[in-house]
């Protein structure tokens, strides 16, 4: 379970979220009691896997927490709550999956229209307990959370992006030190005009 943010105002709440990538995913609830709908993923077997969950329209509140029911999977989650969104929000997603590496990219997308939110999370994990910990990310991307690797979940690590132009993005998140597993996740959301 996350700490309490104050969601009010928004119309779209994304949540990266990590799991072991050979378990089914987990359960989402929250307190607003919203409806989340599931993105693709990218997972190492073995290791960790990265997606989205994200809700149109959610019922908010100024003490939101999230939460991910599901045992021996060691969940992570980062969330983030936007306004300005479309009513169907999802355009576009890819991801990346990579061992040992020291950077990954989420692979090339390209939005449909101008003025679209990029959303990128990343899940990483190293046997030495860093997880490659801290991580950055380029393109002008935004972090706006960072969680380390520990032994009750996988390390993950959210950032978006804004962009003006429908132009290609493929951002890269570099680590500090070598992982032995990342999982990219990269998901494109159309924004009101």
């Amino acid at each position: 379970t996350t700490s309490a943010i104050n969601t009010v105002g928004a119309n779209l709440i994304i949540l990266g979220i990590a799991y072991y990538a050979d378990a089914p995913a987990p359960t989402i609830t929250d307190t607003g009691s919203n409806i989340w709908t599931l993105s693709g993923s990218s997972g190492v077997s073995g290791y960790g896997r990265a997606r989205f969950a994200y809700c149109y329209n959610p019922v908010t509140n100024a003490n939101h927490t999230f939460t991910l029911n599901r045992i021996l999977t060691l969940p992570t989650i980062c969330v983030a709550a936007f306004s300005g969104s479309d009513s169907a929000p999802l355009d576009q997603e890819n991801g990346n999956t990579a061992s040992g590496v020291t950077s990954l990219s989420t692979g090339s997308i390209t939005p449909s229209e101008g003025d679209e939110l990029l959303v990128s999370f990343v899940t990483h994990f190293e046997d030495d307990g860093t997880g490659g910990f801290p991580v950055s990310i380029n393109e002008s991307f935004i972090q706006t959370d960072d969680i380390d690797l520990t032994g009750n979940h996988w390390g993950g690590s959210f950032a978006y992006l804004i962009q003006t132009a429908a132009a290609a993005k493929n951002p890269t998140w570099d680590f500090s030190s070598q992982t032995k597993s990342a999982a990219a996740a990269r998901i494109v959301f159309h924004w009101m005009e």
